[in-house]
């Protein structure tokens, strides 16, 4: 397994400095992709974000034409300011729409509360992943990998 995320990132600087210059050789038999939490905060469109994310998918199929790619929707944030769940749902709905038959999709809304926040156990700062946050992340997608492989 191999990590090739950078923390803070946006789809749209991934796309710039990763993979327009070419540094992911995308030799795998699995990929997962989470892109799209960094990319709400910014000032672009939902259909915008998608034809970024969109990018990183075909870069992807383009060097691997068989190995399944998974992609996490966006988790949901937990008393943020700077990213509004409606957006969160916005932008996994244009996700949902325009991704459909070229990804997998790995739905997060089990790691929700009653409110349909992200549960305040599995985040250290309403954003990022605490230990058990990270835990039932793996869980959810080894349990997809397993239905996927």
């Amino acid at each position: 397994m191999r990590n090739c995320g950078i923390a803070g990132i946006s789809s749209f600087a991934y796309d710039r400095c990763i993979l327009r210059e070419e540094r992911l050789s995308c030799v795998a038999d699995i990929f997962v992709v989470m892109h799209g939490t960094n990319d709400i905060v910014m000032d672009v469109s939902a259909d915008e974000i998608v034809s970024s994310i969109q990018r990183s998918i075909d870069y992807i199929r383009g060097r691997n034409a068989f190995a399944p790619i998974l992609f996490i929707l966006c988790l949901h944030t937990n008393g943020r300011m700077d990213r509004s769940n409606r957006k969160v749902d916005r932008l996994n709905a244009a996700l949902l729409e325009n991704l459909q038959g070229i990804t997998d999709f790995v739905h997060t809304d089990l790691m929700d509360d009653d409110f349909g926040d992200l549960q305040k156990d599995y985040t250290v700062d309403g954003l990022h992943l605490s230990e058990e946050g990270y835990c039932v992340l793996q869980s959810v997608l080894e349990r997809k990998i397993g239905q996927t492989v």
